[in-house]
């Protein structure tokens, strides 16, 4: 769709489908984002073990909130 809107220069269709995508992907990645600020330390004590949520989570949240 995004090729054929721009070949044929419809620019207004071509932002209706970008804003379109970023909702898609915000509506997906603000949720399990969320999720993993909640719920970030028992995931990683299942995952890995207890020893490493200390050093882990912070962790997660330095790369996980640039990321959203």
């Amino acid at each position: 769709m995004s090729s054929q809107s721009d070949a044929a220069g419809n620019m207004d269709r071509l932002r209706k489908i970008f804003v379109a995508g970023n909702r898609a992907c915000a509506f997906t990645t603000l949720p399990m984002t969320a999720v993993f600020i909640i719920l970030g330390k028992s995931v990683i004590e299942v995952w890995v073990g207890k020893q490493y949520v200390a050093q882990g989570y912070p962790v997660l949240l330095i790369l996980i909130v640039p990321y959203t």
